[in-house]
């Protein structure tokens, strides 16, 4: 959840690289889909980034995605790319070209760009733009909470468990596996293949084939 209003343009999606600021510390980056909707921002990218910010907004950190829609580009070659479609139409109209219509007011807004017609940017302007497309900031301010969780960390931990038969340290006769575990992997059947993998080395100790 975000603190910016995305409505406007949600069912948005787009790809780019992703990176992850808490306190203005970077902690993670990812590049991949970033889905625009109504609650703030979703997508295979920010899946992937999410890992611990539930843990740090519950400690109060200031939490900030920045998103570079143009990884694939310098600066220097967007400037190229932008000055190619310099033209009388409305900037609104030029920039589709290379940006989702929905996003275009967006991009702008964020990057203080006001005037109506593309060949109305001046120098600073274009490099205002061009800042905006590499550097597009998201505040986020919540998670979805447990039920629209992809992958959910906590519970038992790792020291109370004999690791070799996933047995309890403390309780005789009693075994966690899976997501019971305080152990959290990235999406893409990480924690499925944890959760399996408990379960066989259980079976096997329990003589199972």
């Amino acid at each position: 959840i975000t603190e910016e209003d995305f409505s406007k343009c949600s069912g948005v999606k787009i790809k780019g690289k992703l990176s992850l600021f808490s306190n203005g510390i970077l902690i993670n980056e990812k590049k991949g889909d970033l889905l625009f909707t109504n609650y703030g921002i979703s997508g295979l990218a920010v899946l992937d980034i999410s890992v611990g910010v539930a843990k740090r907004l519950d400690e109060y950190e200031y939490i900030e995605i920045v998103v570079d829609f143009f990884e694939n580009y310098s600066k220097e070659q967007l400037k190229t790319l932008l000055n190619s479609i310099k033209s009388d139409k409305h900037i609104g109209i030029a920039l589709r070209g290379i940006l989702p219509t929905k996003l275009i007011p967006l991009i702008l807004q964020n990057g203080g760009i006001t005037k109506k017609f593309i060949n109305q940017l001046n120098t600073k302007e274009i490099n205002k733009l061009i800042f905006s497309l590499k550097n597009f900031k998201i505040v986020v301010t919540a998670t979805k909470e447990f039920k629209n969780g992809e992958v959910v960390s906590g519970g038992i931990s790792l020291r109370e468990i004999d690791s070799k038969t996933m047995e309890s340290k403390k309780v005789k006769g009693l075994y966690f596996i899976g997501e019971m575990i305080d152990i959290d992997g990235e999406r893409g059947g990480y924690n499925l293949h944890f959760a399996w993998g408990c379960g066989i080395k259980l079976s096997e100790n329990w003589g199972f084939k």
